[in-house]
């Protein structure tokens, strides 16, 4: 169900699919998905699961798809590079979000234009970080503290247009 345009999928749909193990939904017009969509069952059936290339809204609803792709990182390691991006995220708004055990964070052509300074440094198990293909026209030095730089392995921020002040 690659690049077909798909906005929406009614909960259950893939309940009845017993052998389903494989789905790709990359490619498409998503911008939420709701946890009623994939039922425990199914969760637990799919070994790899790919959503790339769409653009959700990241709030408190979406919250669960980001705590899924923790608890099972092998069902999407064959995508892992693959842009998960959140559109009109605020970072600021949503820091509570950013908590779980996560140590790759993409944030890849959202069209962010600022970061609020501090607003990763309670992710303390961040080690690579792609903001690149933004539309940022400078970063501040304060905008990540130097625990935050210390822990970063990665770190992307290229294809902006960006000056340091």
């Amino acid at each position: 169900m690659v690049s077909t345009g798909l906005t929406y999928i009614v909960p259950g749909a893939f309940d009845d699919m017993k052998n389903l193990q494989i789905l790709d939904l990359s490619f498409n017009a998503f911008s939420r998905l709701s946890n009623e969509t994939f039922s425990a069952e199914t969760r637990r059936r799919l070994v790899q699961f790919d959503i790339s290339q769409n653009r959700f809204d990241c709030d408190r609803d979406q919250l669960w798809l980001a705590e899924w792709q923790v608890s099972s990182p092998s069902v999407f390691e064959n995508n892992i590079d693959q842009n998960y991006s959140c559109y009109d995220f605020a970072i600021h708004q949503h820091r509570d979000l950013l908590n779980f055990t996560c140590e790759n964070f993409q944030m890849v052509s959202t069209g962010l234009t600022y970061i609020v300074p501090g607003a990763f440094d309670d992710m303390k198990n961040l080690q690579i970080l792609d903001l690149s293909f933004n539309a940022f026209s400078r970063l501040s030095n304060e905008t990540f503290s130097a625990e935050t730089r210390r822990r970063l392995v990665q770190f992307d921020i290229s294809q902006n247009s960006y000056a340091t002040q």
